[in-house]
């Protein structure tokens, strides 16, 4: 069966999960990196949505609101264009497989990591995977190439 990880980072607007940046990798170091366009100004979020998504950008993945250069829609698009039914496709998190679950529907196999194992264990195991040179702490691109070590090396 073909494999394919996918990991993103992204914001909450009330309890709408906003992916931001979006990595899909396949056959084990063939990746894709996407920014999504916001789908509203900075400015129409509420006082509150505002200081989650400020605090996010400086606290946790150094994203911000207004960057991105395509839509939502195109990036389901490709993912939907290059996976197929004997593709199984693993996320870690429930709000990010429900994300990917969405629009796939019953396409292909989706399956969730097990929160046992965290990203913070793996950093350790794998110091020096490939991650975005913007980012501070947490990064799609990092993560999805951590998860492919897991899956490889099927550590605990």
């Amino acid at each position: 069966m073909k494999q394919v990880i996918i990991d993103m980072q992204g914001f909450k607007r009330d309890s709408q999960f906003i992916p931001k940046e979006v990595v899909v990798l396949f056959n084990e170091d063939e990746y894709f990196r996407f920014l999504i366009r916001p789908p509203c100004e900075f400015c129409e979020l509420t006082r509150k949505q505002q200081n989650n998504v400020k605090w996010l950008t400086e606290n946790f993945h150094d994203l911000e609101w207004m960057d991105g250069t395509v839509t939502y829609k195109s990036v389901q698009s490709f993912i939907l264009a290059n996976v197929s039914k004997n593709t199984i496709v693993y996320v870690k998190g429930l709000e990010k497989s429900r994300w990917v679950e969405e629009f796939l529907k019953d396409e292909v196999c989706v399956e969730t990591i097990d929160d046992n194992i965290t990203l913070k264990k793996l950093k350790e195991k794998f110091p020096n995977v490939k991650r975005c040179a913007g980012h501070s702490l947490t990064c799609a691109l990092e993560n999805v190439f951590l998860i492919r070590n897991y899956l490889k090396y099927d550590c605990e």
